[in-house]
């Protein structure tokens, strides 16, 4: 279990009013903002069928192990002040406009696997390519002015790491063995200790004075406030325990309730009874809300037969609206058959779907989708090609009205939107801005 904080003066309300917002043209973490929204209200981004204004086709990471390639090739991109800062093994720097490089940082042995921006400074979170006494692989937090490139210091995190978020004032990063809170120099504030080595698979949801914190079987509330001669929380609030069959991806706090997905790990048949796959809502007490189901099938438990396995983004929300994307691989014999990747649309107070979109074709693990200037835009799997070649960029209106689609060269990783611009990222580190024609 982990170890939580004592918190006072619990109310309904989630938000965190006096949260700070990402500057207008930005996007500074993996889902924009402290709390997980994927929601950018300053953008303008296409409202007809867009062009491709640059693209970077990708990098070189031939010095990485083996087994650390296919993750430093998924580029996750964020966005400050008209520039483009991408992870793989260091840091490079884009004009927003051109894609210009404008500045490249190596890093030796480590490799980068999230960033978030704040005050001026880019905060790479990374990890060493050999491994500690422990077993774990090193992890870092390196910091590097965002004009220059130059390296401001570099902060031991101890074990395996994961991408951070920030809301602002502070950038948290999960860990294998807890959580740690820094201030934009690289000052640790506080530390979420968690007993068990657990992996979270994704940034933290921040909200007024507590952290949503998910990992492999176990998602809770925990307490950013610190012990003053340790800096580590200590007491409980709550958690929910759904087995380590089940994982819970990254949160998304609302007005209402925290929002937290929950996919099945293993290709198996669900387990009876328990809290079950899809998009779950909690409110500040634990209490769950309301769960809305994902499309998924489970036709035999028997290798030899076929089956469905499921996966679901953490969800993007906006004026009380939600969206999520789920893919659904269906497997014969151990071999994944077809794909299919449903877009859901859904009330954030109720749960109940407004309106969804299924698109079929060869998919990956479902994409976050991200909503700005009314629109949700999201990728999803061509049904004309095989092997997920390529995709396609939807973009829909707040009633189900689909707007637009164009081809995206590849599999999609991630969205982010900044300005007039929606940043696609790729697998094989490639990233395509789209702008208005």
């Amino acid at each position: 279990m982990f170890a939580l904080g004592s918190l006072a003066g619990c109310s309904d309300t989630l938000r965190d009013r006096s949260l700070k917002a990402p500057s207008v043209n930005g996007w500074p973490s993996v889902h924009y903002d402290g709390h997980n929204t994927n929601h950018n209200p300053h953008a303008d981004p296409p409202t007809d069928e867009p062009k491709v204004a640059w693209r970077i086709e990708g990098h070189s990471w031939n010095s990485a192990p083996a087994k650390t390639t296919y993750r430093l090739s998924n580029a996750t991109p964020v966005i400050a002040g008209g520039r483009v800062y991408v992870g793989g093994q260091g840091v490079t720097c884009y004009d927003t406009r051109t894609g210009e490089q404008l500045w490249k940082r190596e890093n030796g042995n480590r490799f980068v696997v999230g960033l978030a921006v704040l005050h001026g400074q880019v905060h790479a979170v990374e990890r060493a390519s050999g491994r500690s006494t422990s077993g774990d692989p090193k992890g870092f937090l390196s910091v590097i002015d965002a004009a220059t490139g130059e390296h401001t210091r570099t902060v031991r995190c101890g074990a395996r790491t994961f991408a951070p978020t920030t809301d602002g004032d502070l950038i948290v990063v999960p860990t294998r063995r807890g959580q740690i809170g820094f201030d934009s120099a690289g000052n640790r504030q506080w530390r979420v200790a968690d007993g068990t080595p657990r992996i979270p698979p994704g940034p933290a949801a921040i909200s007024d004075d507590s952290v949503y914190l998910s990992a492999s079987g176990e998602f809770g509330r925990y307490s950013r406030r610190s012990d003053p001669i340790t800096g580590t929380t200590v007491d409980s609030r709550w958690s929910v325990d759904s087995g380590l069959r089940r994982r819970w991806h990254p949160p998304t706090v609302t007005d209402e309730c925290v929002l937290a997905p929950l996919v099945q790990l293993a290709q198996d048949l669900p387990e009876a009874g328990g809290v079950q796959e899809g998009l779950h809502a909690y409110g500040r007490d634990g209490r769950r809300r309301w769960h809305l189901p994902v499309p998924t099938a489970w036709m035999s438990g028997d290798e030899s037969r076929e089956q469905f396995i499921c996966r679901v983004s953490s969800p993007a929300v906006a004026d009380g609206v939600g969206y999520v994307t789920s893919t659904r691989l269906s497997l014969e014999g151990g071999t994944v058959t077809s794909t299919d990747t449903t877009l859901q649309a859904f009330d954030t107070t109720s749960g109940d779907e407004r309106w969804r979109a299924t698109f079929p074709g060869e998919g990956s693990d479902a994409v976050s989708p991200v909503v700005a200037d009314g629109r949700v835009y999201a990728v999803v799997p061509d049904s004309g090609t095989r092997g997920g070649e390529t995709s396609r960029l939807v973009a829909y209106g707040r009633h189900g009205d689909r707007s637009w689609s164009v081809d995206v060269p590849g599999t999609g990783f991630h969205l982010a939107v900044s300005g007039e611009t929606l940043y696609v990222a790729l697998r094989g580190g490639r990233i395509v801005a789209y702008r208005s024609r």
